[in-house]
């Protein structure tokens, strides 16, 4: 763990980590969240630099050989999966570095893992449920800052029942324009990638939702589509309000969540499944890209 040289204390560190959990219940149509800060002192938290190793107190992502080990808790609720990589990692971007705007320094690397088969249990009010699944994995690090122009981000993650994988943002300008530095990648089943430029697809608010906490207005339902792919998709959110308000962690108030998708693939239907996370819509809520995952 990360020293800080000539000072004695304990105490003394340079680091802050911070965390969050959210879990959706669907068939409640509940959506319940929690977040965290630690400093990596006296083993109350930690990482690793070299390897997945992370941890505030008993909330933890870890590798277990060639597996990784999720374990969170909050109130009544306790997880603990195990996730093993389907496929390689998906370079985003220009070889794994995803540019967000002009600047030198707009830019993050940005890797995704798709297809994470996954086993688990979730504890929550005595009872004991049996999770298994599919995992989407994001890793994004940098130092990058949103240019002066950008308001936030619309990003989709989507599985696809044809076994096509699709990544994309739209990079908001303070006008809710998308910018030229809106991006994708579409992920076919063999594993071949093609990095899908702004020109290339289009995404459309259908309707909005109004969060009663935060005032924010965001879109809430959208149509994609990607017609050099044919493909073309209606993407919902399967629980309207999957709102954070992390005033104790990053002070970021964004919506993130679990949505579904149908469509047509290759003049076939399809459906899928994915996660939503939208930025910039809060009022007064602006956020680096460096730090969302």
């Amino acid at each position: 763990m990360p020293e800080l040289k000539g000072r004695s204390s304990r105490w003394a560190t340079r680091d802050v980590l911070f965390a969050h959990f959210a879990l959706t219940d669907v068939r409640a149509r509940r959506f319940r969240y929690a977040e965290r800060t630690g400093r990596p002192v006296l083993g109350l938290a930690g990482f690793s630099t070299t390897s997945l190793e992370v941890f505030i107190r008993d909330w933890s992502a870890r590798m277990d050989g060639q597996r990784m080990r999720l374990k969170a808790s909050f109130d009544d609720a306790t997880l603990d999966l195990t996730l093993t990589p389907g496929r390689p990692p998906v370079l985003n971007g220009e070889r794994g570095l995803s540019r967000k705007g002009p600047g030198k320094g707009n830019a993050n690397y940005y890797y995704s893992i798709p297809r994470l088969k996954t086993v688990g249990t979730l504890r929550q009010g005595g009872r004991a449920i049996r999770l298994t699944g599919m995992t989407w994995m994001d890793h994004e690090w940098g130092t990058s800052e949103l240019a002066p122009n950008q308001k936030g981000w619309d990003w989709f993650s989507l599985r696809l029942s044809d076994g096509r994988d699709l990544m994309l943002y739209v990079l908001r300008d303070e006008k809710g324009r998308p910018t030229t530095y809106s991006s994708g990648m579409l992920v076919e089943p063999s594993g071949q990638t093609r990095r899908l430029g702004p020109p290339e697809f289009r995404v459309r608010a259908l309707s909005t939702w109004t969060s009663p906490r935060s005032k924010g207005r965001y879109p809430s339902g959208w149509e994609i589509s990607i017609p050099g792919a044919d493909l073309t998709l209606r993407v919902e959110p399967l629980v309207k309000d999957q709102e954070l308000i992390t005033t104790g962690t990053t002070g970021v108030t964004y919506w993130e969540g679990i949505v579904r998708t149908s469509g047509s693939s290759r003049n076939r239907g399809v459906s899928g499944e994915g996660y939503v996370e939208l930025t910039g819509y809060a009022p007064g809520s602006r956020i680096s890209p460096g730090s969302r995952r």
